[in-house]
């Protein structure tokens, strides 16, 4: 039986080749700046404000982790510009991470109705030949 167009994001998608699986996440934004309930998420991710523009993720633990985060603004005038991961708080192993969304250069909250894509490339063990 052929899956359902939608199957797909439903689950990780695999890459054996090179030992990659990919999470997506896809979170509303309700009351400015607050997370709203995630849609199109994977088992093992969360997300949350810490505090103004400061969110922290959690996905499942690997080798290494490759991070894309992309903002959909609501308004015209949008309260954020860009969204930036922030290095020194990686840790693949953990399966942590966090990110800032700014406007010029300042933390701040996205709008009511904006939303957040998070793609998250986990490399599950190494390709030294060893793992």
């Amino acid at each position: 039986m052929p899956n359902a167009a939608g199957d797909i994001e439903s689950f990780p998608l695999k890459d054996a080749s090179k030992e990659i699986v990919t999470f997506r996440m896809y979170v509303p934004i309700g009351a400015t700046g607050a997370v709203g309930t995630v849609v199109k998420n994977n088992p093992g991710l969360s997300i949350t404000r810490a505090n103004t523009g400061d969110y922290d993720v959690v996905h499942p633990p690997c080798v290494r982790a490759w991070y894309e985060i992309r903002l959909l603004t609501a308004a015209a005038s949008p309260t954020v510009d860009t969204a930036q991961v922030d290095v020194a708080s990686i840790n693949a192993g953990a399966g942590t991470f966090s990110f800032y969304t700014c406007l010029s250069g300042t933390a701040a909250n996205p709008e009511s109705g904006s939303a957040i894509e998070i793609k998250i490339e986990c490399e599950t063990r190494s390709n030294s030949g060893t793992g």
